[in-house]
């Protein structure tokens, strides 16, 4: 009966060294390094999850009625931060509802107070600051909590976006007596189709000069992949994307409009002026038809840029064409440079973080008191109906 030997154990064959035995050096060589280099991931996940936090996120959701890109209330809690320090860092909450906000909003029917309304992006989606420093929080305790703020906002909203948040308010018998709209650079440009390019999770709106006519273009339904989600569970990814800003992720879809107020826009151009009346009585209409008693305010932003500057500087170029719209329609106009200016002058406090043009608590307060003088100015302070 034959056998067959390896070369190893044929007659006259070397026997295996004992480096061979124990691995070339270039294999233990790369082994070595795999493994410090899964420790070092360790290290760093844990350090970045509990020392130097990355940013937590709650999980988008498309909710049915307007299409609006809102939050899975089922993932409730949260820490915020930004910067490559995490300097910034604040608790978030995400309602029943599905939107940022440290109270439950209840229909009109079961509210005891009157509820002041403010609708805007980032600045208003508020995961810059924690509830309590939040406009709508602050103008609760301004009133002694004679009314409720109420936040509705999200990164990039604008023009209609708005329309479609208050098509939802209807529809939800959420009717706050008054509608704050806080107005920043890029919301009319991204608005109409054929200017700025919005996220498609947005909704556009198309003009028709010669008709001034409006067509709606609805948002395309929001969709993610496995990755991204399995993505969402690593700090360092979530630390190398959000806190650092290495975001191959990004996609294009549009900037994030709460920082546009630094730069010049092309909204200011001589052949974009004229839309941006029609459209804010476009605007209003929609309002109107959703909510037939609600009072609007349009609260426009400041060139902050050039208030940190030293300068007094004039409105941004939306604010005098729908402050002419206002004084036809009954609206209110509250541009807030001059309380900005004001805020400034008074003690040197930057109105947004040094790493970050979102606004800081600082410019919350300053913008709540901006909003709730003029309120009680104007006689606009509401009472429960």
């Amino acid at each position: 009966m034959s056998s067959s030997t390896s070369s190893s154990e044929q007659p006259g064959a070397p026997a295996p060294s004992a480096e061979t035995r124990a691995g070339h050096p270039v294999v233990r060589l790369l082994v070595r390094a795999a493994l410090f280099g899964l420790l070092a991931l360790g290290v760093l996940e844990l350090l970045l999850r509990f020392v130097l936090p990355a940013r937590e996120s709650p999980i988008p959701w498309q909710e049915p009625d307007q299409s609006l890109l809102l939050y899975d209330p089922s993932v409730p809690d949260g820490l915020f931060t930004s910067g490559r320090l995490a300097e910034q860092r604040s608790p978030w909450h995400i309602n029943t509802l599905g939107w940022n906000a440290g109270i439950e909003y209840r229909p009109a029917a079961e509210r005891d107070r009157p509820v002041v309304a403010v609708v805007g992006d980032s600045q208003i989606e508020g995961f810059y600051v924690a509830w309590p420093e939040h406009i709508a929080s602050r103008l609760s305790a301004l009133s002694d909590g004679r009314i409720e703020g109420q936040s509705y906002g999200g990164s990039a909203f604008q023009i209609a976006t708005f329309a479609r948040i208050a098509r939802y308010l209807g529809q939800h018998h959420l009717d706050p007596e008054v509608l704050v709209f806080a107005i920043n650079r890029g919301d009319f440009w991204y608005t109409l189709r054929g200017y700025g390019r919005p996220r498609a999770q947005l909704a556009t709106w198309a003009f028709d000069p010669a008709a001034g006519t409006f067509t709606e273009t609805p948002p395309a339904p929001y969709r993610t992949t496995t990755m991204r989600r399995l993505m969402r569970t690593s700090a360092l990814v979530r630390y190398l994307v959000f806190n650092a800003g290495l975001n191959p992720l990004a996609g294009g879809d549009g900037p994030e409009l709460g920082m546009a107020e630094l730069k010049a826009f092309p909204e200011a151009e001589a052949d974009f002026q004229p839309l941006i009346g029609p459209t804010t009585e476009h605007l209003l209409d929609e309002v109107a038809a959703a909510l037939p008693h609600t009072f609007v305010l349009f609260a426009v932003e400041a060139d902050r840029r050039a208030i940190h500057r030293g300068e007094v500087p004039a409105p941004i170029e939306l604010s005098a064409p729908i402050a002419e719209v206002c004084r036809r329609r009954g609206c209110g106009h509250l541009d807030l440079t001059d309380a900005m200016v004001a805020a400034f002058r008074a003690d040197g406090q930057l109105l947004n973080f040094p790493h970050n043009a979102h606004w800081n608590a600082h410019a919350h307060d300053v913008v709540a008191r901006a909003i709730y003088a003029w309120l009680v100015e104007h006689d606009r302070l509401p009472t429960k109906r």
